[in-house]
């Protein structure tokens, strides 16, 4: 690809880590994160981005009063969405997919009197693909607590990439 880009290294580009929820108490820091070649700081000559902010792949968790579930819930249990909104497609003169303007957040549907929950997100180095496009995860750290007791810590992360594609997976 050369051109005099660097099309081997990505660098990320904003803020790297933020607490999302904190004892209940929904923050949704946006964070602005970017991957671009290095040698930029700025979008500046990148053409051909989304019209609108994307959603990633959601993890939807549940937990109820033996625990985690990502599956169904019962009524009055835990229940809240994290998950990424960003904007891909970006090019620097005609070649790569890039991504910019990607912030975590959680959504929270019902947290029931007695249960706490910490989520902090982490962003990763971006990396670029053979195909040309970026990639960069999120990390999610939850921690549920109960009654003063901590019922665990549990890890996921979130891919998104520069051609809309995204997922998630436990880690």
């Amino acid at each position: 690809m050369g051109d005099g880009v660097p099309w081997g290294e990505l660098i990320k580009v904003g803020v790297d880590a933020v607490k999302l929820l904190d004892c209940n108490a929904v923050l949704n820091t946006p964070q602005a994160i970017g991957a671009v070649p290095a040698g930029h700081s700025t979008f500046d000559g990148f053409t051909g981005w989304d019209a609108s902010p994307r959603l990633s792949a959601p993890i939807r968790m549940y937990a109820s009063g033996d625990g985690w579930n990502l599956g169904g819930h019962e009524v009055g249990s835990c229940d809240f969405t994290m998950g990424i909104t960003y904007r891909a497609g970006g090019r620097l003169d005609g070649k790569g997919r890039f991504i910019k303007d990607a912030d975590a957040y959680v959504n929270v549907v019902n947290i029931p009197l007695g249960h706490s929950y910490t989520i902090n997100a982490h962003w990763s180095d971006p990396t670029l693909l053979d195909t040309g496009v970026a990639q960069i995860y999120c990390n999610f750290e939850v921690r549920h607590e109960r009654l003063t007791l901590d019922w665990g810590t549990r890890h996921f992360q979130i891919v998104i990439q520069g051609d809309s594609a995204s997922w998630f997976a436990e880690v």
